[in-house]
């Protein structure tokens, strides 16, 4: 009873965390599911992933309702990233765990921070004054591609969360607004949480039982979340944000820096 009760909280939890930032439902899914259902953490990602697939579906839905998707973007963003995630793998392997892990930390809660404590910034003003930046914005296809593969790079070379880097790049680097960048965003995570989910079904390892009892659970909370987050005000969908980011970097960076022995959650 325990085993399937760990198995829905941990659906739910992706559910939330997709539904309000579009962050993957990995991040939240997997220490659930090794810390408390006792899965190997391969075989928790298998099913964390799997458990993406639906709760993005569901969300992008959601924000697809809103008009809050931008399916061009999407397209060219999620093809470019698995090349620069191919790449920012190999490069990964030259550099230690707690760099990687720690230095990622400190990034996300830096950002997290800034989010919360000045949301009304965090948008494309921030590159304002970057030259030639309202040039290379005019080139949106070009700056797609572009953002793609620096977003799969970041994600293969410092292990962050593939949703929050997407996230941060379409609000700061292409301007969108919070609940554009969001529904954006989670679109994209189908694609790279399906891509990676049949990789690990090739080897046997997804629990399809798992991952659908944990799928029905995360859609129904990511309905609420993204009704949630449709609904709210641009600032304090931002701040939300923020507290995420600073969770998330707290954990990471004190699992790598603090205990350097520490495998992680993932």
């Amino acid at each position: 009873m325990l085993y399937v009760l760990f198995i829905l909280l941990a659906g739910c939890g992706a559910g939330v965390i997709t539904g309000l930032i579009g962050a993957s439902a990995v991040a939240v899914a997997v220490p659930i599911l090794v810390v408390f259902a006792g899965y190997d953490p391969y075989e928790a990602i298998a099913i964390a992933l799997a458990i993406d697939i639906f709760v993005s579906i569901v969300a992008a839905c959601s924000y697809s309702s809103h008009s809050r998707v931008d399916l061009r973007a999407g397209a060219y963003i999620a093809s470019a990233s698995v090349a620069g995630a191919i790449l920012g793998s190999w490069a990964s392997s030259f550099l230690s765990a707690a760099t990687l892990g720690g230095g990622s930390g400190l990034i996300t809660l830096g950002i997290g921070l800034t989010f919360l404590a000045r949301p009304g910034v965090m948008d494309g003003r921030l590159l304002n004054n970057v030259p030639y930046i309202e040039r290379l914005r005019r080139q949106k296809t070009f700056l797609m591609v572009a953002a793609g593969l620096v977003i799969g790079l970041i994600c293969g070379v410092v292990g962050a969360g593939g949703g929050m880097v997407i996230l941060l790049a379409l609000v700061i680097l292409l301007d969108y607004p919070i609940h554009l960048a969001i529904g954006t965003s989670v679109l994209i995570m189908i694609f790279t949480a399906g891509a990676a989910t049949i990789g690990h079904g090739m080897y046997g390892a997804v629990d399809i039982p798992a991952a659908l009892m944990g799928a029905a659970a995360g859609a129904g909370a990511a309905v609420v979340a993204s009704r949630y987050a449709n609904a709210a005000p641009e600032h304090v969908l931002k701040r939300i944000v923020g507290v995420i980011y600073i969770a998330f970097g707290l954990l990471l960076a004190v699992a790598k820096l603090g205990f350097p022995g520490h495998t992680g959650f993932a």
